[in-house]
């Protein structure tokens, strides 16, 4: 999965919003959304001229793999 990321305006960094994707970004009616931002706490309006996808790592674990092992 990806995760959409914008750019907040306040501080200019870059932030995940918490939505995911398979690897599109979702369509403009879906993409003009209010957000609390992670970075300074405020509210963004943003759409899809403003986003793009970040990787994410799976918080999945790998439950019937016998090859895995605890480190």
């Amino acid at each position: 999965m990806r995760e959409i990321a914008i750019r907040c305006p306040g501080t200019g960094l870059p932030v995940g919003t918490g939505e995911k994707t398979a690897g599109k970004i979702a369509p403009r009616e879906l993409m003009s959304l209010l957000r609390v931002c992670p970075a300074c706490g405020g509210s963004h309006k943003w759409d899809h001229r403003d986003a793009w996808l970040i990787d994410v790592v799976s918080d999945d674990t790998p439950d019937d793999d016998s090859d895995s092992e605890l480190l």
